[in-house]
C-alpha cells in the first residue's frame, strides 16, 4: 500500500519517466470514475511482480484497488452541521 498526501495547492504531477505519474491518476480515476467505471481485473491490473505471493494471504478477488481518507476543515464541519 503507498500512501499520498495532495496539498491543495498542487496542480500538476512532474517525475521522470517510469516514476508513477499515471499510476497516480488513474488510481484517481478509479475513486471517481469521469464516465463509466472501469472493472479491477487482478491479472491486468494488480502489481505484476506481488499476485502469487499476496493470493497466499488474502482474496485479491474482494481486494479495493483504491482507497481515499479526506480530512475535513473546521468551515467544512460547519456546513455539513447546517
Amino acid at each position: 500500500m503507498q500512501t499520498v498526501a495532495v496539498d491543495p495547492q498542487v496542480t500538476s504531477l512532474i517525475g521522470k519517466n517510469e516514476s508513477g505519474k499515471t499510476t497516480i491518476l488513474k488510481a484517481l480515476h478509479r475513486l471517481n470514475p469521469a464516465n463509466n467505471a472501469d472493472d479491477f481485473d487482478v491479472t491486468t491490473d494488480y502489481p505484476r511482480r506481488r499476485p502469487s505471493r499476496d493470493r497466499r494471504s488474502k482474496n485479491l478477488d474482494k481486494v479495493a484497488p483504491v482507497t481515499a481518507t479526506f480530512a475535513l476543515e473546521d468551515a467544512d464541519i460547519d456546513e455539513l452541521e447546517k
